[in-house]
């Protein structure tokens, strides 16, 4: 490979890697399921990223057919399961907005492939290349459909998510349909290679940020506890039962719309509850509030 890409991915890896570090140690802090599966989607991107480029130097710079069918196969189990954790990522942090079964056909049809793949005559990339550009697709339309009654934390996710994959998904899966032009531009390097690391740059210190911004706050509960509401029932805040209700579900992790759900109340009315609920504890964020009652509401 030329000492330019080289340099290129390195630099890539670097960001991608310090952006994994991020994540896992907002989730610590946090213990967030959200977080969680986000670390487990970009642990699978980190591992695409890294087998498409190992592939690619094994084909030009080894020249051993075997080490290459080896590599192809694991990266084809790992596009595989790549697409999975993006479809799966949706439904966690979406889990209220559409139905599942759309899901079980697309993990149905994964497992099938991943079945097929593993006897050497049904070793083929383009059927995996589908599923993830279906995976692809599928969540940007999720995404830009959430918008409507998004809340901030979820809008904000939604607006990543969008912006990443209106941009990067033509420009990874539409040069596999004008290969024969550019590979002799760009020394028989595949279009893809040089734009997949470049999105998983992208997902990485957005959502690094992302998660930083709505969660870096937040402290980690201990396994098998709740938040201490009981001092929000003294009085000290003049809150009612309702919005003590809403603060519980908050705590637990809960979006406005599961919130909503719950409590059989539109999401207009439980960002109504969360606005009283700041002002009169003072307080701007739904992760100052989860400080306030890890803390005992002590200021």
């Amino acid at each position: 490979m030329p000492h330019i890409l080289f340099l290129y991915f390195l630099l890539i890896y670097t960001v991608g890697f310090a952006a994994l570090i991020v994540i896992s140690i907002v989730y610590l802090r946090s213990r967030t399921r959200l977080i969680l599966t986000y670390a487990v989607f970009y642990l699978a991107f980190t591992l695409k990223v890294v087998l498409s480029g190992l592939n690619v130097y094994i084909v030009v710079n080894l020249a051993d057919p075997g080490l290459a069918r080896a590599v192809e196969r694991i990266d084809i189990w790992t596009t595989l399961f790549f697409s999975c954790t993006i479809v799966y990522l949706m439904d966690r942090f979406f889990s209220s907005r559409r139905p599942a079964f759309p899901e079980w056909v697309f993990y149905s049809l994964a497992l099938a492939l991943l079945i097929f793949n593993a006897f050497p005559a049904g070793q083929s990339s383009g059927p995996a290349y589908v599923l993830l550009a279906a995976a692809s697709v599928y969540s940007l339309v999720i995404s830009i459909v959430s918008m409507k009654n998004a809340d901030s934390r979820e809008r904000g996710f939604a607006q990543i998510m969008i912006v990443g994959l209106s941009v990067f998904t033509p420009l990874i899966f539409l040069p596999l349909f004008l290969e024969q032009y550019l590979l002799p531009i760009l020394g028989h390097v595949p279009f893809q290679l040089i734009t997949f690391p470049l999105f998983y740059c992208f997902q990485g210190v957005f959502f690094a940020r992302y998660f930083l911004r709505y969660y870096g706050q937040a402290v980690a509960t201990p396994a098998g506890t709740e938040p201490d509401i009981e001092p929000l029932r003294r009085g000290q805040y003049g809150l009612s039962d309702r919005e003590i209700e809403v603060i519980k579900l908050v705590a637990s992790g809960e979006s406005n719309m599961a919130i909503g759900q719950k409590l059989f109340i539109s999401v207009p009315t439980v960002k109504k509850h969360l606005h009283n609920v700041f002002e009169k504890m003072g307080i701007k964020t739904r992760y100052q509030l989860i400080h306030r009652l890890m803390r005992g509401t002590r200021n």
